[in-house]
Formats: C-alpha cells, structure tokens, sequence
C-alpha cells in the first residue's frame, strides 16, 4: 500500500474516531470497545506509514554498492545521513581502506557522489544529541567540515581514525 492511501486511510480513522468521542460525548453515553478499536487501527495506519518510509530506504540500502579500486577493500558500510545545507540526504556510506564514499537514494540531492579520501580527514568527533547520546560523526578536512547521522557512531570514528 503506498503512503498516500494509508495517510487517507488514517484521515478516516481519525474522523471516525472523533465523529465517535463527540457523539458519546452530546449523548452521555460512551462507547468504549468502538472508542479503543478506532485508537488500534489508528495505530496500525501510523504503523505501516512508518515501514513503508523505512522498508523503502532498507531495499534501497542493500541494492547500492560502491565501485573499489585495485588493492581497496570495504571496512564498513550502512544507512547513513548527510546533514548538508539545512537538508538531510538519505543514502549509504562506505569506509573502505583508501577513503569515505557517500552515495545519495535520491540523486538529484547532490550533483554527485561524496568522496573523502582518507589522507584527507584531519579529525573525527562524535555528534552529540543533547549532549548525551551520539548520534553521529564530523569529519573534519582541510577545507570543510562534513556532518554525517549514522548507526555505531564510536565504531564509525574508531575504524575512520
């Protein structure tokens, strides 16, 4: 089912839902099982908008692949975020042993590739969340500093370094 029925879909349960509360309400007479069904299949609706956003991304993932040059090998890879120009860029990142390869899902968000070579990279920090959570890298070149949101940030900067 494509995201754009099941945002219909939930648009009618939630007007069922409160067409339901507003009704019990005017006539003192609340019906609690339809009340609490309506909430479930609310749930499910928000549910599978949820895993259609993220099983799209996860079929995308595992169909890209970089290009290696002779003697490269890849160290690491996965889900990544290029939070680049106030936008965030889905796609997958690659460490392999002779440099940081970001391809974009959609390829029209970035003219091409990224591609850090690691002689390049000068340093790498952890991206906090309110201080307290890593949620990411920066890796710091001579010329820029690039923002990624990736999955095992500590492992990412250990394995770059």
């Amino acid at each position: 089912m494509t995201k754009k029925k099941l945002l219909i879909i939930l648009i009618i349960t939630l007007s069922i839902v409160i067409v339901d509360v507003l009704y019990s309400v005017y006539t003192n007479d609340i019906n609690f099982k339809f009340v609490i069904f309506s909430i479930l299949i609310l749930l499910v609706v928000v549910f599978s908008i949820i895993n259609t956003e993220s099983s799209k991304d996860l079929d995308l993932l595992n169909s890209t692949t970089v290009e290696l040059n002779k003697r490269e090998m890849v160290i690491m890879d996965g889900y990544g975020v290029l939070n680049h120009s106030q936008s965030e860029i889905k796609g997958k990142i690659f460490l392999t042993t002779q440099r940081i390869v970001f391809i974009p899902f959609e390829k029209n968000k970035i003219k091409k590739y990224l591609f850090l070579k690691q002689e390049d990279i000068l340093k790498v920090e952890l991206k906090k969340f309110f201080k307290l959570f890593s949620s990411g890298i920066l890796i710091q070149t001579n010329d820029k500093k690039i923002d990624f949101s990736v999955m095992y940030p500590k492992d990412w900067m250990r394995l770059i370094m």
